[in-house]
C-alpha cells in the first residue's frame, strides 16, 4: 500500500484514513504497522476567528513495543494551504486577478482577500515565485495550449486549467507535485 497521502479532498476521507493506517508504511522510516492517528490539524477559518479542521496528523509510534521512528506526517484537506490562513480558492482568484493585469490591491479586492494589503503583497509575491515550479510540472503533463495572450501569467493560467481543471489549486495531483506558496 502507498504511504500516507499528503492531501485528501473530503473530511470523511480523514476519518477513513485511521482504519487504513496499520497497512501503510511510514513516509520517513518505511516500516509498517506503527502508524497511529495523532490528532486533528486545526487552524483559523479564513474569514473569522473560528477554528476549523484542516487535516490530520499521523504518528509513527515508537512507544511500547512499536519500533517506529517517532516522527509525524500530516494529511491536509485540499482546500487548505500549508501554513496559510487563506484557502486555495481565494488564492486562485487572486492569481487570476494578477494574470488579468490587475494591481495587487485590485486583485485582492476581487478575491475578497481576508487579510490586509501587506499580506496580499506577500502572498502574491510567493505565488509568482512558484510559477516556475508550476510550469515544469505542467510541461511534463501536457503541452501548452495555443494562446493569443502575450502575458505569461495568462498563458500559465490557461495551461493550468487545461492540465488540472477549473480549480487547479484544489486538485490533489497538482498539490502533491508542487507547492502553492
Amino acid at each position: 500500500m502507498s504511504p500516507v497521502p499528503r492531501f485528501v479532498e473530503r473530511p470523511d476521507e480523514l476519518n477513513s484514513l485511521l482504519s487504513k493506517l496499520p497497512l501503510m508504511p511510514c513516509a520517513h522510516c518505511g516500516r509498517y504497522g506503527n502508524l497511529i492517528g495523532h490528532g486533528l490539524l486545526r487552524g483559523y477559518a479564513e474569514r473569522s476567528s473560528d477554528t476549523v479542521v484542516r487535516g490530520r496528523r499521523v504518528l509513527c509510534s515508537d512507544r511500547g513495543r512499536k519500533r517506529g521512528c517517532g516522527r509525524t506526517v500530516s494529511t491536509l484537506l485540499t482546500r487548505f494551504v500549508e501554513r496559510c490562513t487563506v484557502v486555495a480558492a481565494t488564492l486562485w482568484v487572486l492569481f487570476g486577478g494578477l494574470a488579468d493585469g490587475l494591481s495587487v490591491e485590485r486583485a485582492a479586492e476581487k478575491a475578497k482577500f481576508p487579510l490586509d494589503v501587506r499580506s496580499a503583497y506577500r502572498v502574491s509575491f510567493r505565488l509568482k515565485k512558484q510559477t516556475l515550479a508550476w510550469r515544469s510540472w505542467l510541461t511534463s503533463r501536457v503541452t501548452a495550449p495555443e494562446s493569443a495572450a502575450q502575458q505569461p501569467l495568462v498563458q500559465l493560467r490557461e495551461h493550468l486549467i487545461v492540465a488540472a481543471g477549473p480549480k487547479p489549486f484544489e486538485q490533489r495531483e497538482f498539490r502533491c507535485a508542487t507547492r502553492l506558496l
